[in-house]
């Protein structure tokens, strides 16, 4: 089947996936060209920027597929405070980043999500209905 055949259908089945992913370039042109479309009847012509604030990349957890995961010791270690979270979303706000979200990793150690949520929901600054 045809790169152009497969991207009239509504669904994809494996085949279909492996010979999208083994596109040549202009076959490759036909598919960017069918996604900016989707994109543009559901969401237009508009960007929308989003912040996510991941506040700790320290975790318990060893799994393979991910880039922080507990075996991996060549990563570098952070994990915020309260008034880092609390800054970061100061700065996404004054940046237009209305719409964003508070992330830590799967089996962070320290869990500062629910401070940090009650101190920004309470500060007025930054509202509930901002957060993603």
């Amino acid at each position: 089947m045809t790169v152009e055949e497969i991207l009239i259908q509504e669904t994809f089945d494996r085949d279909d996936l492996i010979r999208l992913l083994s596109a040549d370039e202009p076959e490759r042109r036909l598919i960017y060209k069918k996604s900016s479309d989707i994109k543009e009847k559901y969401v237009g012509k508009k960007v929308y920027f989003r912040g996510l604030i991941e506040y700790s990349n320290i975790c318990r957890k060893d799994c393979y597929y991910c880039g922080v995961r507990s075996g991996n010791t060549s990563v570098k270690r952070y994990q915020l405070t309260d008034d880092e979270v609390v800054e970061a979303a100061r700065f996404a706000l004054e940046n237009h980043l209305h719409r964003w979200l508070s992330n830590r990793v799967s089996g962070t150690i320290k869990n500062l999500w629910k401070p940090s949520a009650i101190y920004l929901q309470r500060s007025k600054i930054f509202p509930a209905e901002n957060w993603a």
